[in-house]
């Protein structure tokens, strides 16, 4: 199994956030004040907390969370997967699962740690925190779970 995540010398660990979308914007106002964010979208601002960086900086990170629409996956991934570090664990929050894993495990370079998952919440039912909230993790095969916890 495979070690936790990377951390900065400040013990937080460094995360690229790509797509800051409802969701992606959700994860950074909770991640923020744990981890150092760097993040990337063309199309939206970076929230509070969050360093803008480029789409090569923000996949270069130790954890790459995917936030995007599923029908922008694979060309992300494989505009990314230059920029993954080895051993990297990459993260991705769409709503499907087989069609994400799928996407990732062929595109992403060998030895990347792969982990689907599915939030059961929302930014709108989340508006008040996460707190009790519940996500499905769907790891690759040799990623430990535990390695988000």
């Amino acid at each position: 199994m495979a070690s936790a995540p990377q951390t900065l010398p400040d013990g937080r660990p460094a995360i690229g956030l790509i797509g800051l979308g409802a969701f992606g914007q959700l994860a950074a106002q909770h991640l923020a004040p744990h981890a150092d964010l760097t993040g990337h979208d063309p199309h939206a601002s970076m929230p509070d907390g969050v360093r803008a960086g480029t789409l090569a900086g923000a996949a270069a990170q130790p954890v790459v969370i995917l936030a995007m629409p599923v029908q922008a996956l694979a060309e992300v991934a494989a505009a990314i997967a230059p920029h993954i570090q080895p051993g990297a664990l990459v993260i991705d929050v769409a709503s499907v699962k087989l069609e994400p894993m799928r996407i990732l495990r062929e595109t992403l370079p060998a030895g990347t740690r792969i982990l689907g998952t599915h939030p059961l919440f929302g930014p709108q039912s989340a508006a008040q925190g996460v707190a009790g909230q519940s996500i499905v993790l769907c790891p690759e095969p040799g990623v430990d779970p535990d390695c988000v916890a």
